[in-house]
């Protein structure tokens, strides 16, 4: 993807990421698909009529998504974690929730 002289490794309407930038922030936000993300980001950043001024919302909201997430999947780690031991339990030892 490209404009003029400028390679983008993502190339939206109105978000465009070098390969840099895209590198950067998928080792941001691991929890996130990054490139959908961004198409849905993109959508949001038309619309606003944020033009050249996207960056720091753009990465701000994805921030948030990452934190949500992150936030999300230790969640279910919890659960899945408690579901263990109480199944492990003996039988005389378990818990009726």
């Amino acid at each position: 993807m490209s404009t003029g002289d400028t390679i983008y490794a993502f190339e939206g309407t109105t978000i465009k990421l070098t390969a840099k930038d895209f590198s950067g922030w998928q080792q941001a936000f691991t929890y996130l698909d990054l490139r959908a993300e961004l198409y849905g980001l993109d959508g949001w950043a038309t619309r606003e009529n944020l033009g050249r001024n996207w960056f720091f919302a753009v990465s701000s909201a994805l921030a948030k998504a990452n934190r949500e997430a992150k936030l999300e999947v230790e969640r279910i780690r919890a659960e899945a974690e408690a579901a263990a031991k109480i199944k492990a339990a003996p039988k005389e030892h378990r818990v009726i929730l």
